[in-house]
């Protein structure tokens, strides 16, 4: 609509113009036509430019809100799990309040058992006296012989005893484990002294 009323005026005013003054209009009419054209193609541009930003910034758009829902479901997750936490945390509590009433029940029992143990302790106690034995006690009989010596033969040992106040090698004798001599019979053999045990006991006779 601008652009014919334009023509129009400029037609009226052709004609009433002489050729000069209508080559200048029409140089001017030429410039203001280029101008037009490169201020058109300047706000095509713009517009351009534009649609790509609100491209670009309704994509950004989406991706906060793709975000956004992912950090909201994850707190939603994590308060859902604090909650089931904080129940589980009351039921232990409420466990171990009866284990503590349980356990200060029992001691106060024992303090009460405990109490009344001290107490039966410290009643005197009548103890009847025993009269001592009058058994003797009977002190065994020195053997009637000595040990000469300790003898290991064939991984064995064998203990050497003679008669009191013997003389001659031919009355000594060898006696391992198990052998008597006059009356006493060897139950152990050491390397400096022998075990004998008879009726009336046990002795230990040391190599004279």
């Amino acid at each position: 609509m601008i652009r014919r009323a334009m023509l129009a005026c400029l037609v009226l005013t052709l004609g009433a113009c002489s050729d000069s003054e209508t080559d200048m209009l029409l140089s001017r009419l030429a410039e203001h036509q280029e101008r037009l054209d490169e201020m058109e193609t300047r706000l095509l541009d713009a517009r351009d430019g534009i649609d790509q930003r609100l491209v670009v910034a309704n994509n950004s758009l989406r991706k906060l809100a793709m975000e956004y829902r992912g950090q909201h479901n994850d707190v939603v997750d994590q308060v859902t799990a604090l909650q089931e936490l904080v129940a589980e945390l009351g039921a232990l509590q409420g466990m171990q309040d009866a284990v503590l009433s349980g356990l200060k029940e029992d001691v106060a029992r024992m303090t009460v058992q405990i109490n009344k143990i001290q107490a039966a302790q410290s009643r005197p106690v009548r103890r009847s006296v025993q009269p001592a034995s009058s058994v003797p006690t009977i002190k065994p009989v020195a053997p009637s012989f000595d040990v000469t010596g300790i003898e290991l033969r064939g991984g064995r040992h064998f203990v050497a005893v003679a008669s009191q106040g013997a003389q001659a090698l031919n009355q000594v004798r060898l006696l391992e484990v198990g052998e008597s001599f006059a009356g006493w019979r060897v139950s152990r053999v050491g390397d400096r002294s022998a075990e004998f045990i008879s009726g009336s006991g046990v002795v230990e006779l040391a190599v004279q």
